[in-house]
């Protein structure tokens, strides 16, 4: 099957590794598989994307469209009048994002309706990645398939030699917070105080982001405990990873952490 994959490409290598990696799979079980990327934020970013989506369809024999995120999904479906479209959503697209104090923005309530409105009535199908996430968006054509784990990428290692190929203390307890501490979806200040409250002096708290995969593997391995905030999830890949590296996880009941 010739399939392409319609996401955002503003991650730090431009595809977002959690994309890259469920392509990769589809290639490795026998389909022909592309990748478009939408670059630039906002508004501008996805109308110029809609323009260069649209040649890039019209010159290519694709039989299927997988959109990655709500506003990706959107963009699919109007670049192209034949393809079926089948859209992932990662979590906020439907959930909601959050603003700095917890709530969650106007803007993005809207987003989530509009989200609801063309999955019950444009997309072919539409994946979410919780029970949560489900519940919420009450559609026949939907099934709910997490993320999965590469278990190639993220496996238990030797936490001494993972700490000194990091440069870190061997005695000190290490938390990580894998994720930007910029986003206020990730709560970042629900950690600061967690590990304030401890009042101890050997324990670091160390935010880890725009890393690749055997760099987080490296972290996880080095680390005493994940720590997870959120005040959202759908299914956070970092807690399957933290599981299969064997590092404890503390987390606020999101997603389906539990």
């Amino acid at each position: 099957m010739n399939i392409l994959f319609v996401s955002s490409g503003n991650a730090l290598n431009g595809i977002s590794p959690l994309v890259e990696n469920q392509g990769k799979s589809l290639i490795e079980n026998g389909h022909n598989l592309e990748f478009f990327t939408i670059r630039g934020k906002g508004f501008k970013g996805y109308y110029r994307a809609y323009y260069n989506l649209r040649r890039h369809l019209k010159e290519h024999p694709y039989q299927l469209v997988h959109a990655h995120y709500g506003l990706s999904g959107i963009i699919a479906l109007v670049a192209n009048s034949s393809l079926p479209v089948i859209v992932s959503f990662m979590g906020d697209d439907l959930l909601g994002s959050n603003i700095k104090d917890g709530k969650i923005s106007k803007f993005s309530i809207i987003l989530t309706k509009i989200n609801r409105l063309m999955a019950s009535r444009f997309y072919r199908y539409s994946i979410v990645k919780s029970e949560q996430m489900m519940d919420i968006l009450k559609v026949k054509n939907a099934v709910v398939i997490p993320n999965g784990v590469n278990l190639s990428h993220f496996y238990p290692e030797d936490k001494t030699m993972s700490r000194k190929d990091l440069n870190l203390s061997p005695t000190d307890k290490i938390i990580v917070f894998v994720s930007n501490p910029e986003r206020p979806e990730k709560n970042y200040s629900l950690d600061e105080e967690a590990v304030k409250s401890l009042n101890a002096d050997d324990v670091r708290l160390i935010p880890v982001f725009n890393k690749s995969h055997n760099e987080i593997r490296k972290w996880l391995n080095a680390a005493d405990v994940v720590l997870l905030t959120s005040y959202h999830e759908g299914s956070p890949n970092i807690i399957k990873e933290a599981m299969a590296c064997n590092c404890p996880v503390v987390s606020t009941d999101v997603g389906d952490v539990k």
